[in-house]
């Protein structure tokens, strides 16, 4: 009899398999489970409305140079998939000289929005909540955290391609804890996206004030091709970031099963933000999946 559900859950492991595409890369068993949350900044429909994968920010270029696309948690990883180049930027079409470069991975260690008890700071408010940036655009630097309490603060002249690879670099970063005053008030500073419409993107790049616990070595894939169906991983080429959350120096501040995690370029342009908490719907249908297959078990031995 257990050799009968055996055999069903693999024919629907298998359809699920050759319906997403047996040449397809899966990002799920390479990285982990998908974590991505809305950033909760659309409006409309096509490339501005309320999804990740073939998402940017309202009013901004919609291709997928500018796409951010998932946040993958496994083995104590946290990895990124995007469209976007995370090593080099992207061109900033006349606005600066040079490209819109990445920026820094935001933490808010101290809670978790499925839970309602983040404190990160994303939506769909014209300004950055707490705090006024003017009406000009440009990166601006405030004693300000957006409300995150942890930034891995990434170096960008440290990108060297591994040996004997073509698509695979590593990176340094250091790991920094954004401190607060008693009151709740940011000692540390931090700076702002280009676009003042969208400065619910939150935190671009860390700047300075915090406190600098260590550092970490990252890795950087690029050129991968598209995930899975159900991984919402689409649009061509992608590249993958991944950084630990298991080191020593993060052992007593961040727990690497409840967070809120960010991460947006210097334009502002898209805003990935990932919370491993399980939506309380999602967890309901687990159960009812889980009790679903006991009853099924149940009355194939009868």
């Amino acid at each position: 009899m257990k050799k009968g559900l055996a055999i069903l859950t693999g024919v629907v492991f298998g359809l699920v398999l050759f319906t997403g595409g047996a040449m397809a890369y899966d990002y799920g068993a390479n990285f982990g489970r998908n974590i991505t949350i809305s950033d909760e900044d659309y409006r409309g429909s096509g490339w501005y409305s309320n999804r990740e994968d073939q998402e940017v920010e309202p009013g901004d270029t919609d291709n997928q140079d500018w796409d951010l696309e998932a946040m993958f948690l496994g083995d104590n990883t946290l990895t990124m998939v995007m469209g976007y180049d995370f090593m080099d930027g992207q061109d900033a079409d006349g606005w600066i000289d040079g490209d819109f470069e990445s920026g820094d991975i935001y933490f808010d260690t101290t809670g978790s929005v499925h839970r309602g008890t983040a404190d990160a700071e994303f939506g769909t408010d014209a300004n950055t909540p707490g705090i006024d940036l003017g009406s000009k655009n440009g990166n601006k630097t405030e004693q300000y955290n957006w409300g995150y309490d942890l930034v891995f603060d990434i170096d960008f002249d440290s990108f060297e391609l591994v040996d004997g690879e073509d698509n695979e670099y590593t990176f340094d970063y250091d790991i920094v804890e954004l401190l607060y005053d008693e009151d709740g008030n940011a000692l540390s500073s931090n700076t702002s996206g280009w676009f003042r419409m969208n400065d619910e993107s939150g935190a671009w790049r860390y700047d300075s004030g915090g406190n600098v616990l260590g550092s970490g070595t990252g890795s950087y894939l690029v050129g991968l091709d598209n995930g899975l169906d159900g991984e919402g991983i689409t649009g061509g080429s992608h590249n993958a970031v991944s950084v630990n959350l298991a080191s020593a120096e993060l052992e007593d501040l961040l727990d690497p099963t409840t967070f809120v995690s960010h991460f947006t370029m210097q334009c502002g342009n898209d805003n990935l933000m990932g919370d491993p908490v399980p939506e309380p719907s999602t967890i309901i249908l687990l159960g009812l999946g889980i009790l679903g297959l006991v009853g099924f078990r149940k009355k194939f031995i009868k």
